[in-house]
């Protein structure tokens, strides 16, 4: 099921941007994945200070926040 679901966020990234855009795109993908471990090392370093509940209802909120943050300020999202 990963693998399925990696091909479809790819496939679905190209699609959402224009063909002169696609590397930068996909070069996007590329560096949040690789930098995703980073986030598994913040989450159990905050869990280890306060406890498990709070670090993933911490990192809930900061996803919120991010996400409202990038539908405030780009506002193409809300056309994808």
């Amino acid at each position: 099921m990963a693998a399925a679901t990696d091909v479809l966020h790819q496939t679905l990234l190209q699609f959402s941007v224009a063909n002169e855009q696609r590397g930068r795109a996909m070069g996007s993908w590329i560096i949040s994945t690789g930098i995703g471990p980073v986030g598994h090392l913040e989450v159990g370093s905050l869990a280890s200070l306060t406890s498990a509940h709070l670090a993933l209802l911490v990192n809930g909120l900061a996803l919120m926040m991010l996400t409202l943050g990038m539908a405030v300020c780009i506002p193409r999202l809300w056309r994808l």
